[in-house]
């Protein structure tokens, strides 16, 4: 028998194995030009310009708290696009555009109509977003035309340009009406206020003849959560132009040459301070508000009657 085989053999006391390795060739690395092409940028290339002006939060304060930033109940925009806990409010938007069509008269602007309107503003829309948006551009023009005309709706409903479902809970319940106001405040919720002008200017046949802006309806609706100085709201806002919503309530708050009374120089009181006293008192603000708006609507025993009545004697 042959004693040289590939089982171990005894050299020097110890057992030993032939193990072969095979050569390997040609292995295949990606040139770093193709790398450079395949990149999924994170950071859109616009992200330096000034037309940059929707960003997402820092990790840091993320890390402290998620939820502070994270829409409770409804998304605007790309960033929160898609989360599954935000969908019975995505369903309620498709609502409120069925209602918006079925009131434009047959000759005024389609659902074809507002998507092409959109998407002919594609490329300057992504570009207020500091992080790539990966939707297509079907889906991205779907989103804004949606949240876009949710938002145009609700200020409308709200400021009584159109009408509204008395069932309906968006109203009807306190804590819904509650949570959309903080939302449409977040951060990384806001779609850019050039797309809101346009699609309110395109949607005006479905709503009553009014004079009022779109920065007046909407800062009249964030009076529910933070009242808003009445020179404020009777400035001409045919020349404001704003980021987004977000930006708008910000601007709101800054001190202006206002014209006062006679009473009001005497008193020596300076409009930053009294913007100031409104901002210091939010949570009254929202209480008083929310009582006036639900109070206002059909049928005064609904649930958000009794709920602001119930917070009042807590208070």
């Amino acid at each position: 028998m042959n004693s040289q085989s590939n089982s171990p053999t005894a050299i020097g006391g110890r057992d030993h194995a032939v193990i072969t390795i095979a050569a390997t060739t040609n292995i295949q690395t990606t040139p770093l030009d193709q790398r450079i092409q395949e990149t999924r940028w994170l950071l859109h290339p616009s992200a330096g310009n000034e037309s940059c002006c929707i960003f997402k939060v820092r990790q840091c304060l993320v890390e402290i708290n998620n939820k502070t930033y994270q829409p409770h109940i409804v998304s605007s925009g790309p960033y929160h696009y898609g989360d599954q806990r935000l969908e019975m409010m995505q369903q309620h938007k498709w609502k409120f555009l069925r209602d918006l069509l079925a009131r434009t008269p047959s000759n005024g602007p389609t659902l074809d109509h507002y998507q092409q309107v959109v998407a002919a503003m594609e490329e300057e829309i992504r570009g207020c977003y500091s992080e790539t948006i990966s939707l297509s551009s079907h889906d991205l023009v779907e989103v804004m035309v949606l949240d876009g005309l949710f938002a145009i709706e609700l200020f409308c409903k709200v400021g009584k340009l159109s009408p509204s479902d008395p069932d309906d809970p968006i109203f009807n319940m306190a804590w819904v009406f509650a949570n959309i106001l903080r939302d449409l405040f977040r951060f990384e919720n806001q779609i850019p206020f050039f797309l809101l002008q346009k699609l309110f200017d395109e949607s005006k046949p479905s709503r009553k003849d009014s004079d009022s802006s779109l920065a007046k309806l909407a800062l009249d609706f964030f009076r529910y959560a933070v009242e808003t100085p009445e020179q404020v709201l009777n400035q001409d806002f045919t020349t404001v132009e704003r980021k987004h919503l977000l930006d708008l309530l910000r601007w709101s708050f800054i001190a202006k040459p206002y014209d006062h009374s006679p009473q009001e120089e005497s008193r020596n009181v300076r409009p930053l301070v009294q913007l100031i006293k409104y901002a210091k008192k939010p949570l009254e603000g929202t209480r008083k508000a929310m009582q006036k708006f639900v109070a206002g609507r059909k049928g005064n025993t609904s649930p958000s009657i009794e709920f602001i009545q119930s917070a009042k004697k807590l208070r």
